[in-house]
């Protein structure tokens, strides 16, 4: 906004007033904040997770929890339906007098 007003062109002052303002908190408010940086940090990292803990992890359980009963039933699906179609297959050749396995090479020749 400063660059803006003076259109684009620096002013000595403000550059002084900046220094200025570096080297007051440097030496008297930094030296403080950098004593009870680790605190600050760690009152943060707290609080950070709290609200994690209140929040994000149900969340992540309950996903987990339903993603595996999901897998499960899947499996049950998949296996049942293909222990049906092995079934079915050995069924038919057993019919016609062939084994399991000549029937299956006989279905793949047809296929090709």
């Amino acid at each position: 906004m400063i660059f803006h007003i003076n259109s684009g062109h620096p002013r000595w002052f403000i550059l002084l007033g900046t220094a200025l303002g570096f080297f007051v908190y440097y030496f008297t408010v930094g030296k403080i904040v950098m004593l009870f940086s680790s605190y600050i940090i760690l009152f943060v990292r707290t609080v950070f997770m709290f609200v994690m803990k209140l929040t994000l992890f149900p969340l992540l359980k309950l996903i987990s929890f339903l993603s595996r009963i999901a897998v499960r039933l899947l499996r049950r699906l998949t296996c049942a339906a293909v222990g049906k179609m092995l079934y079915n297959r050995e069924l038919k050749a057993s019919k016609r007098g062939y084994n399991m396995a000549d029937s299956v090479l006989r279905e793949l020749t047809v296929q090709k």
